[in-house]
């Protein structure tokens, strides 16, 4: 099984390198989601996302240090927060080998101890 080497280097390509906060679980959160929104934003965020149980904010890795600030000053504490590729846009594979072959490929890379992360942007 051989990995396309042009397929490779589109995908990574297409991703861009965003820091990825994951803030307080909504049932914690004491700040509704329009002003903490509001608060990531203004500090700097380029993006914000409300999840079935947490807030999620991306921001470029150079702007960290403000957004988290700001979160924090309002009382907003984060459960992670972590640099990670972000993709530009999404896949979705419909075709059984394809999916097949990419979950082999994906966990091939997964056992290898010399690969530290792998990025995809398959919409499993």
């Amino acid at each position: 099984f051989k990995i396309n080497a042009l397929t490779a280097v589109i995908t990574a390509i297409q991703q861009r390198r965003k820091t990825y906060i994951r803030t307080y679980r909504k049932e914690e959160c004491e700040m509704e989601a329009d002003d903490l929104m509001m608060t990531a934003l203004d500090a700097g965020a380029e993006d914000f996302q409300e999840e079935e149980d947490s807030y999620e904010v991306y921001t470029d890795p150079d702007q960290w240090s403000e957004v988290d600030a700001a979160l924090k000053e309002a009382g907003i504490t984060a459960i992670s927060s972590e640099v990670t590729m972000i993709p530009q846009n999404w896949v979705e594979l419909t075709d059984e080998t394809a999916i097949k072959n990419l979950q082999r490929t994906l966990d091939l890379l997964d056992e290898d101890d010399d690969v530290q992360a792998v990025y995809h942007n398959w919409d499993e």
